[in-house]
């Protein structure tokens, strides 16, 4: 096998997000995908949810899995957790790509955000994920309709969305004190 590469999906945390990914990365490298806490396949949880108890969870995963070190792939809200990585663990990284990502909200942001969360509280789970096509993913809608089709399939009863989301608006990744 060759070197660990984390695939870390964004909100709703679902392991078969990098489904294409995993086969074309898998020829040269050891790919790891999972499930965030509470989604997916993973055992519910009633944590409180936070960007950096998230980035915990991965250094978890791969101390449990033997990792010192790899390359983090983050997507949306896992490039912030990607990005919390590289300032608290930077010496478990090799790389980090970020992919439609933040490094701190602005007031677009949290109006978009608080809009998902009283879709989700209003309307429901299976909404939610049909609506999630539209706020995340407009142009994988139009050029890769499968992922709109898995989104929309998904077990929208196991998600936790609504304590996740919370903590999202509070994100701030930059580096108050950069080192020299």
């Amino acid at each position: 096998m060759g070197f660990p590469v984390l695939f870390v999906s964004g909100l709703g945390g679902f392991a078969s997000f990098w489904q294409d990914q995993v086969a074309a990365f898998s020829k040269r490298f050891e790919v790891i995908t999972f499930d965030h806490r509470g989604f997916g396949e993973s055992d519910p949880s009633r944590i409180g949810y936070t960007v950096e108890r998230m980035a915990v969870d991965v250094v978890g995963l791969m101390d449990a899995l033997g990792i010192k070190r790899g390359h983090v792939v983050g997507h949306s809200t896992g490039g912030a957790i990607a990005q919390t990585m590289a300032i608290e663990y930077p010496n478990r990284l090799a790389s980090v790509v970020l992919s439609a990502t933040w490094t701190k909200t602005d007031a677009y942001f949290r109006r978009l955000f608080a809009l998902r969360k009283e879709v989700l509280q209003r309307l429901g789970a299976s909404v939610y994920v049909q609506a999630s096509t539209l706020f995340l993913y407009p142009s994988c809608v139009k050029l890769r309709p499968r992922i709109s089709r898995r989104l929309r399939r998904s077990r929208s009863s196991r998600l936790g969305l609504t304590p996740c989301s919370r903590s999202i608006a509070k994100v701030n990744c930059r580096v108050s004190n950069p080192p020299p």
